[in-house]
C-alpha cells in the first residue's frame, strides 16, 4: 500500500495453500394418482431430499513484509445444506374452470462448523481463535398451502391464486451462546391471462411475486480471510425479501418455437453485496438487507429445427437495473445495463453420432457498489451410440481455448476503491458412457407435478 505521497505505506508477500472439496446428493420419488371419473383429475404426492456442501482449508504466511506484523494462520470450515420437501397437489379439471390446490413442507437445515488457528512465530505451533471459532447451524421451515382457478373460454385463459406461507427460523451459535428465534408469514398472489391468436401463436400478460430467502453464502458467519486484504463473511440476521413482478410476453409455434417478452419488477430490502473499509486498508464484504432495485428487461428465447437431424436453442436477456440502499450512515446508488446470451446446438448423423455444442456470456451484474465478475463458456462434445442404442459412449471438451478464467469484482464508494481478482483453471476434459438394461414396453407417462424449490439465493447474484 501507498500513502498520499505515494511512498509504501506497508507491503508484504503472502504464502497461500488451500483445498476445497464438493459433494452433493438429491433424491426424489414422486407418486401420481388418476381418478377413473376424469382421467385427468390427478392427486400427486412428492418427497425430495437433498444434501449439498463443501469443505474448504487455507493456510497463510507472510514473508519479505515491511511495516507489517499480522502472524500467518490456518482457516478450517465445513459447510452445506440439507433439505427434506414434501408436497401435495390436487388437479380437478371440470369443463371450463380448472381447480388447483396443494400443501408444501421444506425442513432446511444451513450448517457451518469452522475455526481459525493463529501461527505463534515462537514456538511454531497454531492456537486457536476462540473469536473465530464456532458450530452455526440455522434451520429454515417453511409450510405453505396454495389454491388457484383457471378459467378456459375461447380464445382466452385466465388464472389466478394465492399460496401462504409460513416461515419458522431456529439459528444457534454453540460456542458463543447465542441463539436466533423468529417466525413470518407472507401472503403471495399471483394472476395471468393469455389470448390466443390464432392456432400457434398468443400474448400473455402476468403478475407474480417471489420469496428470494439468504442461502448459505449469504447465511454463514464464517469469516473467509484466503486473501487477507479482502475479507468476506455472511450475516445470520438477514431475512427475506419479496419482488413483484409484471411481464408481457408473445409465442409463436409455428416451426419450432420463439418467445419474446418484456417485465418489469421492483423490491425493497433486498439482499446486498456491502463492502467497508478498516484498519491496514482492510476491506470486508457481508450482505446485508438495504438494497431497494427496480428492473426493465426484454427477454428472447428460440428454439428452431433447421432440419430433422440439425436444432438450435438461443436465450438471451437484456436488463436495466436501478439500486438504492443506505449502510452505516452512507447512502449509495447504482445503476446499468446487465445481460446474458446462451446458444446450443446439437447434430445428430445416421450412424449415431451427435455433435453437441454450448456457448455462454454473462454480463458484469449490478451492484450497490459497483460491479461483479463476468464470464465466457463453451464446450463441445460427441456423443456415440452403440449395440442397438443400449451403449452412449461420450467425450467433451469445456472452454478448450483457455486454460485459466478470470474471477474479478470492483467496488467503489465515497471514501475507496478497490479492484479484487483470482484465476482459476477452465479448461476440462470429460468422458463417460450410459448402458440400458433391459427394454421399456410402454412410455412413461411423467408427472405434471414435480417439487422444484427455487426461494433461496445461491450466491452473489440475485
Amino acid at each position: 500500500m501507498r500513502d498520499a505521497n505515494k511512498n509504501i505505506s506497508h507491503a508484504y508477500h503472502t504464502l497461500g495453500n488451500g483445498t476445497t472439496a464438493n459433494h452433493g446428493t438429491d433424491i426424489g420419488l414422486d407418486y401420481q394418482l388418476s381418478f377413473k371419473r376424469n382421467k385427468n383429475e390427478l392427486l400427486t404426492a412428492s418427497y425430495r431430499y437433498n444434501n449439498s456442501g463443501s469443505s474448504q482449508s487455507n493456510y497463510i504466511a507472510y514473508d519479505q513484509t515491511i511495516n507489517y506484523k499480522l502472524p500467518g494462520y490456518s482457516q478450517y470450515n465445513t459447510a452445506g445444506t440439507k433439505e427434506n420437501t414434501a408436497q401435495l397437489d390436487f388437479i380437478d379439471p371440470l369443463k371450463i374452470v380448472t381447480i388447483e390446490a396443494g400443501a408444501k413442507m421444506i425442513l432446511r437445515n444451513y450448517y457451518s462448523d469452522f475455526n481459525t488457528d493463529t501461527l505463534d512465530a515462537a514456538s511454531g505451533q497454531y492456537f486457536s481463535e476462540a473469536g473465530q471459532t464456532n458450530n452455526f447451524t440455522y434451520h429454515q421451515d417453511v409450510y405453505s398451502l396454495y389454491n388457484s382457478y383457471q378459467v378456459n373460454l375461447t380464445n382466452w385463459v385466465f388464472k389466478g391464486g394465492v399460496r401462504f406461507e409460513r416461515t419458522d427460523i431456529n439459528a444457534d451459535f454453540s460456542s458463543v451462546g447465542k441463539t436466533l428465534n423468529k417466525g413470518y408469514n407472507n401472503l403471495v398472489p399471483s394472476f395471468s391471462a393469455q389470448r390466443n391468436l390464432n392456432s400457434t401463436s398468443n400474448l400473455n400478460f402476468g403478475f407474480t411475486q417471489r420469496i428470494q430467502r439468504p442461502g448459505i453464502t449469504q447465511l454463514n458467519p464464517f469469516v473467509n480471510q484466503s486473501n487477507p486484504q479482502y475479507i468476506t463473511v455472511g450475516n445470520p440476521a438477514l431475512t427475506p425479501a419479496i419482488t413483484n413482478n409484471f411481464e408481457l410476453s408473445y409465442g409463436n409455434f409455428a416451426k419450432g418455437a420463439v418467445n419474446i417478452s418484456t417485465h418489469y419488477s421492483f423490491s425493497n430490502n433486498t439482499i446486498q453485496n456491502i463492502t467497508t473499509l478498516g484498519a491496514n486498508d482492510v476491506t470486508t464484504t457481508t450482505f446485508a438487507n438495504v438494497g431497494a432495485d427496480r428492473n426493465l428487461g426484454a427477454d428472447l428465447s428460440i428454439n428452431y429445427p433447421f432440419s430433422k437431424k440439425w436444432s438450435a436453442n438461443l436465450n438471451a436477456e437484456l436488463l436495466q437495473v436501478w439500486l438504492k440502499g443506505t449502510y452505516n450512515g452512507s447512502f449509495y446508488t447504482n445503476s446499468g445495463q446487465q445481460g446474458h446470451i446462451f446458444i446450443s446446438s446439437n447434430y445428430r448423423t445416421d450412424n449415431g453420432f451427435r455433435f453437441n455444442l454450448n456457448v455462454g456470456f454473462d454480463s458484469r451484474y449490478v451492484l450497490l457498489q459497483g460491479r461483479d465478475n463476468y464470464f465466457f463458456n463453451n464446450s463441445y462434445s460427441v456423443v456415440k451410440e452403440l449395440f442397438n442404442k443400449k451403449l452412449m459412449v461420450y467425450v467433451g471438451v469445456n472452454n478448450p481455448f483457455d486454460k485459466f478464467n478470470t474471477l474479478d469484482f470492483f467496488t467503489k464508494s465515497a471514501d475507496f476503491q478497490t479492484y479484487n481478482a483470482n484465476q482459476n483453471y477452465y479448461r476440462t476434459i470429460n468422458a463417460g458412457f450410459l448402458y440400458r438394461f433391459g427394454k421399456l414396453n410402454s412410455t412413461i407417462k411423467k408427472n405434471q407435478r414435480s417439487i422444484q424449490n427455487d426461494d433461496t439465493v445461491t450466491g452473489g447474484k440475485n
